[in-house]
């Protein structure tokens, strides 16, 4: 899904983005997976011009990355953290969708 969601992205198909991102925030996703999806939730409404929508998206973001303190490495939770910071501070609405790490643990 996240593949097809940053193709949708980056052709302007924000709301079908939304909606294949949506299917990745579930409670069944793994937490890599369901963060990055939070966020990318967040800036896809804040490209969409829902300044509202992206801030709580954002925040609901931050809050499900403190629930989860425990899964905290760094080249996955660093860079959720920094477009959360980034997007509660303005709407980075020409921001290209972060690309999404590596999630099968292969050291770096």
């Amino acid at each position: 899904a996240w593949a097809r969601a940053r193709a949708r992205w980056a052709t302007g198909r924000l709301a079908e983005a939304e909606s294949l991102l949506a299917a990745a925030d579930v409670d069944a996703a793994p937490f890599e997976v369901r963060a990055y999806a939070r966020v990318a939730r967040a800036l896809v409404a804040d490209r969409q011009g829902e300044r509202a929508e992206a801030v709580g998206r954002y925040r609901a973001a931050a809050a499900y990355l403190e629930e989860h303190s425990t899964y905290d490495a760094p080249f996955v939770v660093a860079p959720l953290r920094e477009w959360i910071r980034t997007g509660l501070a303005a709407s980075p609405t020409n921001a290209a969708m972060p690309a999404m790490p590596d999630l099968q643990n292969v050291p770096r």
